[in-house]
C-alpha cells in the first residue's frame, strides 16, 4: 500500500487516495510518488530514486522536518480550520483531500473566484466525513453507518457490511461514480463547459446474447474511433471505420511529429503509407480487454495524437478523464475477480446520470446557504 491504512480509512470516501494512484497508472510506490513530485516541484528532471531521502523513504525513514525542508513547505502553514480536532480514530480519506484543496490555490484571481464556491464545497464533504468518523469511533453503531451511506450514496441496502461481494461491490461502485462526479463539476466550472464531462460515454455494456461485458475503457476507445470516423471520414451515425485504419491514422501522425519520431518522417517515404501497426494493435487489445490502464503520456501518445501534435497537448487536465475512465475500469476488473454476475456488474454503474444531478443540485444549494445538504 502506498498510503497508510489510516488515511484511506472513511465511508464517502473509503480508499479515495490508493484508488486515485492505481487510476493514475503513473506511481508504483511513495517513494515513487515524491519522486516525480520533486522534479514537478523543483523543475528537476535529474532527481533520482538514489536521492537519500528516498533511500530513507524505502527503508522505512521518515520525518516530517525533513520533507519540510526538502520540499520547503510548511506544513503549520496549511490552516486546515477543524471543528473538531483530528484524532487518530478518525483520521481518514477525507484529511487527504481536505490537505489537497488547502494547498491547492491558483495565481490567476479570476480563477480562484470562479471556483471558491466548489473547494468550500469540497471541504464540507470532508467536514461532514470527519464528523460520522468520529462519532463511529465512540459509538461504534452501525446503524450510524448505514444511514450515512443511504443519505449520502443513496444505498438502501440495510446491514450493508453484513452481506456479501456484491454488496459491497454495488458500494464501492456508488462511491467512486461520486467522485467521478465531484471531478466531473470540477472540470465544468473550470473550463465553463460541458465539452469535457463525457464519463456517462463510457459506463460498462453487457451483452446478453455472446455474454460479454465491454468494459469502460473499451467503450471509451469505440467511441474515440466513432468521432475520429464522424469529423475525419464524414461517417454519421453508427457508422465507423476499421480498427486499422484508426492505427494507421495514429501511427502516421506519430511518424509525423518532431516530438515523438525525430527526426519526421518524410510525406513521401513508403514508410508513411504502409505503416506498421502491430505495436499500436497489441496496445489497443490490451487495453480494451482490461489487460492494462492507460497512462496519460499514452493518453497524449496515442489518442490526443490525432488531435492535436503531442507539444500542445501538455495541458493534461483537460486530458484528465483518462483517470476516471482508469478507475472505473479498475473497479469493474475487481468485480470480475469476485465473480459478479456480468450483467448487475454493468448494471451498477447505470445511475451515474444521477449521480451527477445528485451532487449539482448539491453544489447549487450549497452556493445559495453554504451549508451542504443532502
Amino acid at each position: 500500500m502506498i498510503f497508510p491504512i489510516c488515511m484511506n480509512k472513511g465511508l464517502l470516501f473509503n480508499h479515495l487516495p490508493e484508488l486515485i494512484i492505481i487510476s493514475l497508472k503513473c506511481i508504483s510506490s511513495e517513494s515513487d510518488l515524491l519522486v516525480k513530485l520533486a522534479r514537478k516541484l523543483k523543475r528537476d528532471k535529474n532527481i533520482s530514486h538514489d536521492h537519500q531521502i528516498f533511500r530513507d523513504i524505502r527503508h522505512g525513514r521518515r520525518r516530517l522536518s525533513i520533507f519540510e525542508s526538502y520540499f520547503n513547505i510548511d506544513t503549520d502553514c496549511l490552516e486546515l480550520n477543524f471543528s473538531l480536532e483530528p484524532t487518530p480514530q478518525n483520521i481518514g480519506s477525507w484529511y487527504f483531500l481536505k490537505s489537497f484543496v488547502k494547498s491547492f490555490q491558483y495565481s490567476d484571481q479570476e480563477e480562484a473566484i470562479a471556483l471558491k464556491y466548489y473547494w468550500s464545497f469540497l471541504e464540507a464533504h470532508c467536514d461532514l466525513e470527519h464528523t460520522i468518523l468520529d462519532e463511529l469511533s465512540s459509538t461504534k453503531n452501525i446503524e450510524l453507518v448505514e444511514s450515512y451511506l443511504k443519505t449520502w450514496l443513496n444505498i438502501e441496502t440495510q446491514e450493508l457490511f453484513e452481506l456479501d461481494s456484491n454488496t459491497r461491490y454495488v458500494y464501492l461502485v456508488k462511491s467512486v461514480m461520486y467522485w467521478a462526479a465531484l471531478f466531473e463539476l470540477f472540470l465544468e466550472l473550470e473550463f465553463n463547459t460541458t465539452e469535457y464531462s463525457y464519463l456517462n460515454k463510457v459506463l460498462p455494456t453487457f451483452n446478453e446474447k455472446i455474454n460479454k461485458l465491454s468494459l469502460s475503457t473499451e467503450q471509451f476507445l469505440i467511441n474515440f474511433k466513432k468521432a475520429w470516423s464522424r469529423d475525419e471520414y464524414g461517417y454519421a451515425n453508427e457508422r465507423s471505420i476499421k480498427w486499422a485504419e484508426l492505427y494507421r491514422d495514429i501511427a502516421k501522425k506519430r511518424m509525423q511529429d518532431p516530438d515523438i519520431t525525430n527526426p519526421p518522417i518524410s510525406s513521401n517515404s513508403p514508410e508513411l503509407h504502409d505503416p506498421d501497426i502491430t505495436a499500436i494493435k497489441k496496445k489497443f487489445d490490451r487495453w480494451r480487454k482490461g489487460n492494462t490502464l492507460i497512462s496519460m503520456n499514452e493518453m497524449r501518445n496515442f489518442i490526443a495524437i490525432l488531435r492535436v501534435p503531442f507539444s500542445y497537448s501538455g495541458d493534461e487536465l483537460r486530458l484528465s478523464q483518462c483517470l476516471f475512465i482508469n478507475l472505473f475500469t479498475f473497479i469493474q476488473l475487481q468485480g470480475l475477480k469476485l465473480d459478479i454476475d456480468l450483467k448487475q456488474l454493468s448494471d451498477a454503474f447505470s445511475n451515474y446520470e444521477r449521480y451527477k444531478a445528485m451532487v449539482n443540485r448539491r453544489y447549487k444549494t450549497y452556493k445559495q446557504t453554504l451549508k451542504l445538504e443532502p
